[in-house]
Formats: structure tokens, sequence, C-alpha cells
């Protein structure tokens, strides 16, 4: 049976730079160099830890 990952990127303000993309994809080529599966991915954006609450992605991500 393999592992499993779950992948979770974020960004606190807009992503105007398309950084949650690149995150996205960088967690995919982690897994695959760990032998890892990946069964799910999840994302915030302009949700913000310091305001308290990161954002209904992360929560997701958790629950898997």
């Amino acid at each position: 049976m393999s592992q499993l990952a779950v992948i979770y990127a974020a960004k606190s303000t807009a992503d105007v730079r398309g950084s949650i993309p690149t995150q996205l994809e960088d967690g995919r080529k982690l897994a695959a160099a760990r032998g890892l599966e990946v069964v799910a991915e999840h994302q915030d954006e302009a949700a913000s830890a310091y305001h308290g609450n990161r954002g209904p992605g992360l929560a997701e991500a958790m629950a898997e």
C-alpha cells in the first residue's frame, strides 16, 4: 500500500502572480520524489491566518 499525501497551497492576499499553482506543482514534485500518492489538493486565496481563519481549504485538507 502506498503512502498518501494531501497538498495544500495558500496566499494571504489575492494571488495576482500565480503562486498557488506553483506551490501545488512543488507539492506534487515533492510527493513524487518521496514516493507518495497525491489523493487531494486544496487551496486558499486571500485568507489570512493572522486574522484567525486561513480559509476553508485548510479545513478540508486537514479533514482529508
